[in-house]
């Protein structure tokens, strides 16, 4: 089906070729003045289309034209990734899904969990409407005061009868408990399975050490680069990174912003250094960490909105 789309390429303004498709291609080319504004004119266009706008990483627009033939910026960030909308007719192809994607979301009262003692449980269901109206059980279990767990997919699980359907999910039984997660369905013909819950941890397959290969979190667990201290309740010091931190938590993120110094040196009050540690190295890449931590992590992931951790859990 041929239909009009705006396509979205990215590249650095470099004197550069563009391909975005077969049929689409063009060429950027960049001439400076002597107040070292540079302009950057397309030719050399190849196929029908128009480029409809073009913005830098910050989404500023660069042209008002319908049809951008050139446009302007300063030499202090042209090295980055720019963005070209380009108008265009392309044929798009039909398939016949074999799987996807459904979500799935429930809600459980907090009256509900406040019924509950330290070491009870009840048992309820899902229905999935997607998949026949099949139902997947799950128990609302309070595993310390004022905290609840819910799981779903236990092994041996008789009552589910797809393969896998699995989540846990830590809340506070003081607001309602609002679980969103997702699985994919797999369609054979009239009948459908659900074969796995996306956010289901998976053991990686053992690395070949003769290799010498190095995980990325080998490489962030080696501190002698690190740039920020963390100190937790007991004074023990967890040193790590603030791009990683950053990148994980808004929280952080405005403390890096805000701070001058190298390292960074934060506070971890109520905290205690296994928490942290369990924290950070789930960040890292290595999501066995937080095993049998997990309402401590969950306070941690809380406090800083970690929602990485958060979704995990």
């Amino acid at each position: 089906m041929l239909m009009k789309t705006t396509l979205i390429v990215s590249t650095k303004l470099y004197n550069t070729h563009v391909k975005v498709t077969d049929n689409i291609e063009f060429n950027i080319e960049r001439k400076c003045d002597v107040n070292f504004i540079y302009t950057f004119h397309i030719c050399n266009r190849k196929g029908d289309f128009k480029i409809v706008k073009v913005t830098d990483s910050y989404d500023n627009n660069l042209s008002d034209s319908e049809d951008v033939k050139s446009f302007s910026y300063d030499d202090s960030h042209w090295g980055q990734l720019f963005n070209f909308y380009i108008l265009a007719d392309v044929e798009f192809k039909k398939i016949d899904l074999v799987e996807k994607t459904i979500n799935v979301s429930f809600s459980i009262p907090h009256q509900n969990m406040q019924k509950l003692n330290v070491f009870e449980y009840y048992e309820d269901s899902i229905v999935l409407p997607q998949c026949e109206n099949k139902k997947v059980k799950y128990l609302v279990m309070k595993n310390s005061e004022g905290w609840i767990e819910v799981v779903a997919g236990l092994p041996g699980d008789e009552t589910i009868d797809f393969q896998n359907m699995f989540f846990k999910h830590v809340c506070s039984d003081e607001v309602d408990c609002e679980i969103k997660t997702c699985c994919t369905v797999y369609f054979q013909g009239k009948n459908s399975s659900v074969s796995k819950n996306s956010f289901v941890e998976t053991t990686p397959p053992p690395r070949n050490e003769s290799l010498g290969d190095i995980s990325l979190y080998e490489i962030l667990k080696e501190s002698k680069y690190s740039d920020v201290i963390l100190i937790a309740s007991d004074s023990t010091e967890i040193p790590s990174y603030r791009s990683v931190l950053a990148k994980n938590s808004k929280i952080f993120e405005k403390i890096f912003d805000e701070s001058t110094e190298i390292p960074v040196k934060i506070n971890m009050e109520g905290f205690d250094a296994d928490t942290i540690s369990s924290s950070i190295d789930f960040c890292y890449g290595n999501k066995s960490a937080i095993v049998g931590k997990e309402f401590k992590v969950f306070k941690f992931a809380e406090k800083y909105d970690i929602n990485v951790l958060k979704v995990w859990i």
